[in-house]
This record gives structure tokens, sequence and C-alpha cells, in this order.
């Protein structure tokens, strides 16, 4: 599974997000050691964002593009992402097909935050950045 594995925010505890801007979404995060951090998410795609509690302590931060992603996984969590609880997914094969090919040229990206507690999100987006 080739991604950029954000380990600095492993622990970290996501405090909030915004998604005011329709195609924007930032995440606030208290990092381990008591600093803030800032990730905003520029031309979003579609995200989704599952059990959102009080305390959202991060495993993992994956951002996925470029060459040599897990398409299986990508696909998964694409299909995840774009479908509710009483639905299934709106993106048809060709869809996941043509938005991972995305990926690898490096034309779209995938957030991806996997819980130790809380928050689980998926977000398709463009570019980034960080403080």
């Amino acid at each position: 599974m080739s991604a950029e594995h954000l380990s600095r925010y492993h622990d970290a505890e996501l405090n909030g997000l915004d998604t005011s801007d329709s195609f924007n979404v930032t995440l606030w995060f208290a990092m381990v050691g008591g600093q803030r951090s800032v990730l905003k998410l520029m031309r979003c795609e579609f995200f989704r964002v599952s059990d959102y509690r009080r305390q959202n302590v991060v495993s993992r931060l994956l951002i996925f593009a470029n060459e040599g992603v897990d398409d299986v996984y990508i696909a998964e969590r694409l299909r995840w992402a774009t479908s509710s609880s009483d639905s299934s997914s709106f993106l048809s094969s060709e869809k996941v097909d043509e938005i991972i090919k995305k990926i690898h040229l490096g034309s779209l990206k995938l957030l991806v935050l996997e819980p130790s507690w809380g928050a689980e999100i998926v977000i398709l987006f463009q570019a980034f950045s960080s403080d």
C-alpha cells in the first residue's frame, strides 16, 4: 500500500473539521505534546466522516497519490466514502477505475484517516497544505 504516511499524526486527536467552503475541508488536530496542526484539503470531490465523537484519536493518516498505490484498498475506500448506512456507493466501477487512474497520475489524492477511536475519514481532493 504505497502512500504518504503522515506519521506525525499518530495518536493526535482530531478536534474539528470545517466544510463551510463547499470545495475545501479543514481538519484541526491536537498533536502529541500539545501543539496544534491544521490540514487543509482543497478542491474536494467528496468526503465521508463516520463516528465523529468528543475524542477522535488517529491511528494512521495516509495520503494516496501517484504510482504504486494499492488499487483494491483505494477502491474499497472510494466505495465506502460514496455510500451511506442505507445505500450503496453512487460510483460505477468505471468511475472508480477513472479515479484510481487520476490518483496514479497525481491529479487526485485520497486522504484516509484510520482511527484508534472515533472518526474515520476519507476525502478525495486535488491539493493540500499543512502547518
